[in-house]
């Protein structure tokens, strides 16, 4: 309080200085009226303007010792862990769709959710990207995983897939498949990676399913 005291007294001090060497340009010319009120408003504004700095000091004094409170509040409680993403997991409903009926998956869904360090839902703000690898059959040893979907999720896309319902909270992520790779594949494992903002911590997460 009294740093605060100090600063807004020598900030009025400032301010009375500034007026006070405004003054005499209005009573030292001579002129006609209007000369006279030009100066006189110059004045005004020149009050206007120091008493508006007053105030934005005012309000950064109260800010910084609002900050020096939040310090040494943390500081009385040495014990207390901060909340950080640790992992991420898919939940089970997540798979290979077929949306359309025709038997043949489509879609791919994923239910990620990021864990903190005690195993609890934390929502974040980040980066993801879902990526599906479509395994060939076990008899074809010469065959090469391919990509069934992928697509990257922008920090605004990431948000809007937060999702809460009876599967839980989670982020919901879709993409189409690629038919073509589809029916040369066995099996499949959906893979999401995500960055957080913050941080830059990256976790990932995947789920092996079997195709019909």
């Amino acid at each position: 309080m009294r740093r605060r005291a100090a600063s807004i007294s020598t900030l009025r001090f400032v301010a009375a200085l500034v007026a006070l060497l405004a003054l005499p340009a209005c009573t030292a010319r001579l002129g006609p009226a209007n000369a006279d009120d030009d100066l006189r408003e110059e004045n005004l504004d020149l009050r206007d303007q120091v008493a508006d700095l007053e105030g934005k000091l005012e309000l950064r004094v109260a800010q910084i010792e609002s900050m020096r409170d939040a310090d040494a509040t943390a500081a009385d409680m040495p014990d207390a862990e901060p909340t950080v993403l640790a992992t991420l997991e898919l939940g089970q409903y997540t798979g290979l769709l077929d949306t359309d009926g025709d038997g043949t998956p489509d879609t791919v869904r994923a239910y990620a959710r990021p864990l903190s360090q005690h195993g609890r839902f934390l929502p974040v703000a980040g980066r993801a990207t879902l990526h599906v690898v479509g395994l060939p059959p076990s008899e074809s040893p010469d065959a090469q995983a391919v990509t069934l979907a992928r697509i990257d999720l922008a920090p605004p896309d990431w948000h809007a897939a937060y999702r809460t319902g009876f599967t839980g909270t989670h982020y919901t992520l879709e993409a189409p498949l690629d038919p073509a790779a589809v029916a040369a594949a066995e099996s499949a494992v959906v893979r999401v990676a995500l960055t957080q903002a913050q941080t830059g911590i990256r976790v990932t997460a995947q789920a092996a399913r079997n195709l019909p």
